[in-house]
């Protein structure tokens, strides 16, 4: 941990400047991962031992899967009435489920297994499908006014208003602040 920030302290600024080759480099890697799951599962035959049915049925699943959380959530976040900012980012989190995240952590629980290319499976269909319909979402979020359709009217929750975060120069009501002398 101490080395982590240590190295952070040193490389973070050279890592800004290159966000986007590090980018490519983590997606990269991510692809090899799943790119040798698979060349491993073809080579041991396991698609013709399974089959097109269990894909499909995986993938039903996963449809199956996401529909059902995101309905729990919007069930959910009705009753207890979230207020639309609360209630967007429930809709958002409850279902986020990533290739970068379980990729590489699927040959450290499951080794060198020869099935891991099937394993992956479904977080393969999964996050795509995720990435389809949150944009969906995040289009009409944005374009819609508060108050009015996929969220409805909502109840005033009886908490207080989030402040924003004051810009140097400013209290916490968002007035100037008198200049003081250096």
């Amino acid at each position: 941990f101490i080395l982590g920030m240590a190295c952070r302290m040193v490389l973070r600024q050279w890592a800004d400047q290159n966000r986007r080759l590090l980018n490519l480099l983590s997606n990269g890697v991510i692809l090899f991962i799943v790119y040798t799951a698979f060349c491993d599962s073809v080579e041991s035959r396991v698609w013709e031992k399974y089959g097109i049915g269990l894909t499909l049925q995986l993938l039903a699943s996963v449809v199956i899967l996401f529909t059902t959380v995101s309905l729990l959530i919007l069930g959910v976040a009705s009753v207890v009435q979230l207020s639309r900012e609360d209630f967007i980012a429930a809709v958002f989190c409850s279902v986020k489920k990533t290739l970068a995240m379980g990729v590489p952590l699927a040959p450290l629980i499951f080794g060198a297994h020869a099935n891991l290319g099937l394993i992956l499976l479904p977080i393969m269909f999964y996050h795509p499908f995720q990435q389809f319909v949150c944009g969906l979402l995040a289009n009409r979020f944005a374009s819609e006014q508060p108050g009015i359709g996929l969220i409805g009217n909502r109840r005033k929750t009886g908490r207080r208003p989030r402040q924003a975060i004051p810009l140097q120069g400013s209290d916490l009501a968002g007035q100037a602040l008198p200049a003081t002398e250096p």
